[in-house]
């Protein structure tokens, strides 16, 4: 088609047509409040891509080498002004420089004490999921808090001992690692009690050979008694120390985008039945075994159905006071606050254990009933150390899907307030920031730390604008460290337990997203219930990586496995939609469309094929057998003159005539693959396209491409698919291709088929003289 011919599109020139509906100077407004719709008239040639580029000039890239991109990606943050290289690595400089006092403070002081009046209690709480001593839960609010606050982006995610990290996956890595040092489980239990324990009542499980102690202890037998829980949990704090401010400087805080909400919403659910199964001993005061592997939720409960008759009533009676007195505070009055306009929960937490403490120690409830009780809590700091390397040996893989999820659930948490208050929070610095906050922790003592969601919520709905919140409550926790300590040393483990059962209530109320996400994507609720279902069966650790494999699988699935459409104009326009999603889309007699709305690559290129030749109604290889089957290869000679020129006429008179051929050549003789949607191609992908449109071509059917991204151009160019299939064949837009392909249609009656054998040349006499003989 000659460039200088233009196709019209139906219209005269470009112009707005006003609704008729209007008044003459446009002053009536409109029913739906909104301007009237602009019509759009376009008169230009259709275009191809030598064309387009030949007409305009284009702008060459800038050519980058391997090693400018690396050193772009991981020292590209060095290269900056050494004030905004501080200004990035400390960020509180950015929002004290720009702190309005009148506006914050007050709002930053209120938020400082709800915060720390929730923490308080849950720390300790999770520390007995975690098996450690509570007094190491308030040490967790207050030694990592102070960092974050230096290092962390945002402004409104409460930082310490969580639920997931800090207990439940926390807790199952102590009992594995004790189990392997031989400490019996009574040691476990009455060392998360802060009991004293002696020589006597320290056990050895007998499967535990000389020389799996000495990989604990080399050359020390007996140091193996004093390997502590919260020893270990301070040496996975200090793995996550190392492992994630290394992944800072690497520029791996992207990885974070591969764990999908629905995976963290079905591991978060499964984990928060692990917290509560685990908080039964405490519930009801019986001494369970402690369970790991699979099925461990399910043999716990049986564990508890089997020594029913250990069950304690008074812990049973004081759970079920509590757990009523917290629910009916959440539920009814923190509602009828909120609607009274007071957006600061009621501090039922605090009131339960101030209360619970006051009346265990009137009437004795651990001497007189045996109620399980905190135990004496040392008030001050504990002076740092660090954790022993036999032991930090022993769970420094263990340790990695701790730093995973951690970062996630805080960088999930930190974006979700940054959107809603208008700032940027950096994954990298994120990454940075809570391995700073586990690093320091470590050192005293803490549990691994994350950002926990309910007290964020509570952060964020109390008025905090800042992280002098964290600042306010770490004060707080401070002083109840300090002076208040050993006066919870009545608190009932059951009242702590209770706590932590009711503050489930949102993870456990995420089963109903499974519905959701089912209804809006099969695939999406796959990944939550094998999340789920994995984790229930195989525990904690291994359901992690089985449901991160499996999720990575699916993503993997839908990449090679994208939508498509076979596509139709809208009443002869140059609006192209799927046919089988409006009636008023029909598909363009002798043309078919076929959009694909994914990636090419070596994955998705099978399906790409056979699915736009099911679509389009194309049996390629039936066809191209058929074509071969009547024309039959022979030598060059062979393919010239005589009588073998009349059979091959005869040959593709039949082929013309016959009906399969016939029909699907008048439905389909030109294919128009619209690559607008097209993200990603590889050299597979670009392979691919090019033996597709060497086999349309066998059988006389064009092949287009339409709507390529400059990427996609790009990629075409570097794979020699213009010199082997030609410019001419891909074009800027599905209209300037069907523009085109009408005009193919029009000028040709019948199709050509490339590389036809039939040479007509006039008869020579020694041709003749042959016939003759």
């Amino acid at each position: 088609m000659s460039r200088r011919k233009p196709v019209d599109s139906g219209h005269d020139n470009l112009g707005v047509d006003m609704d008729p509906h209007g008044d003459v100077d446009g002053v009536k407004s409109y029913s739906n409040s909104m301007p009237p719709s602009p019509r759009l008239n376009i008169n230009r040639i259709a275009y191809s891509v030598r064309d387009f580029n030949e007409e305009f000039e284009t702008v060459e890239p800038i050519k980058k080498t391997l090693q400018s991109k690396v050193s772009r990606h991981f020292i590209g943050a060095f290269t900056c002004s050494p004030g905004d290289f501080i200004r990035s690595v400390f960020p509180i400089i950015d929002w004290v420089k720009n702190y309005k006092v009148k506006q914050w403070l007050l709002a930053d002081l209120i938020s400082g004490f709800t915060v720390a009046i929730f923490q308080a209690p849950q720390s300790m709480g999770y520390s007995l999921i975690a098996h450690v001593p509570p007094v190491h839960g308030l040490y967790t609010s207050f030694f990592p808090c102070i960092m974050y606050t230096l290092f962390g982006t945002s402004r409104h995610s409460s930082i310490g001992a969580f639920a997931i990290v800090s207990g439940v996956m926390t807790g199952n890595i102590i009992v594995k690692v004790m189990l392997d040092a031989g400490q019996s489980l009574e040691q476990i239990e009455k060392t998360a009690m802060g009991e004293t324990v002696t020589e006597a009542a320290i056990t050895t499980v007998s499967s535990i050979t000389t020389s799996s102690i000495t990989t604990i202890q080399p050359g020390f037998n007996d140091d193996r008694i004093k390997i502590e829980p919260a020893e270990i949990a301070a040496a996975i704090s200090f793995v996550m120390g190392v492992i994630m401010p290394l992944g800072s400087l690497l520029r791996l805080g992207f990885i974070s985008i591969y764990l999908s909400d629905q995976f963290l919403s079905g591991f978060t659910t499964a984990a928060a039945l692990y917290i509560f199964t685990s908080q039964l001993r405490y519930l009801t005061g019986v001494h369970l075994p402690y369970r790991s592997g699979y099925f461990a939720i399910i043999k716990t409960v049986l564990d508890l159905i089997e020594k029913w008759t250990q069950i304690k009533i008074p812990c049973v009676l004081i759970s079920f006071v509590c757990i009523c007195i917290l629910l009916f505070s959440k539920i009814y009055i923190n509602k009828w606050l909120f609607k009274k306009g007071i957006q600061i929960p009621f501090p039922i937490e605090l009131l339960v254990v101030i209360g619970a403490t006051l009346v265990s120690t009137v009437f004795d409830f651990h001497g007189n009933y045996g109620v399980p009780v905190v135990g004496h809590i040392q008030a001050g700091l504990p002076a740092p150390k660090l954790p022993r390397w036999e032991v930090v040996q022993m769970i420094a893989l263990k340790s990695i899907p701790l730093a995973l999820v951690g970062f996630t659930i805080a960088l999930s948490i930190g974006k979700i307030y940054g959107r809603k208050h208008g700032y940027n929070v950096v994954p990298n610095q994120e990454l940075f920031a809570i391995g700073v906050s586990n690093f320091f922790g470590s050192l005293f003592s803490c549990l691994p730390v994350a950002a926990s969601l309910p007290r964020s919520v509570t952060q964020e709905a109390s008025g905090g604008k800042t992280q002098l919140v964290s600042i306010i409550n770490s004060f707080l926790i401070f002083f109840v460290l300090m002076y208040l300590s050993p006066l919870l040393d009545k608190l009932p483990n059951c009242v702590l337990a209770s706590i932590i059962a009711v503050a489930l209530r949102g993870l456990l109320a995420q089963s109903r997203q499974f519905h959701m996400y089912w209804k809006i994507s099969k695939l999406d609720g796959a990944v939550w219930m094998i999340t789920f279902l994995s984790v229930i069966i195989l525990d904690i650790d291994l359901g992690l990586y089985f449901s991160l494999a499996s999720s990575l699988l699916i993503l993997i699935y839908k990449s090679s496995r994208p939508k498509t459409y076979l596509l139709g104009p809208i009443n002869e326009t140059d609006v192209y939609v799927p046919v089988k999603k409006y009636v008023a889309a029909n598909c363009i007699e002798g043309i078919k469309i076929y959009q694909f709305c994914g990636p090419l690559h070596f994955a998705s290129l099978e399906f790409f094929k056979s699915d736009m030749l099911k679509k389009i109604g194309i049996d390629l290889n039936e066809l191209i057998n058929l074509r071969k089957n009547k024309f039959p290869e022979g030598s060059q000679e062979g393919r010239r003159r005589s009588r073998k020129d009349i059979r091959s006429l005869d040959s593709q008179i039949e082929l013309m005539t016959n009906p399969k051929w016939a029909s699907v050549i008048r439905e389909c003789r030109i294919v128009i693959v619209d690559c607008s949607m097209l993200s990603y191609i590889d050299a597979n992908g670009v392979t691919g396209l090019k033996i597709t449109a060497q086999e349309f071509g066998q059988v006389g059917i064009r092949f287009f491409l339409a709507g390529c991204a400059p990427h996609v151009i790009q990629m075409l160019s570097k794979d020699h698919f213009f010199q082997e299939v030609g410019q001419n064949n891909v074009f800027i837009s599905v209209h300037d291709a069907v523009l085109v392909a009408n005009n193919f249609i029009g000028a040709y009656s019948e199709p050509k088929i490339q590389n036809s054998p039939i040479v007509i040349e006039p008869f020579s006499s020694r041709d003749k003289h042959k016939t003759n003989s």
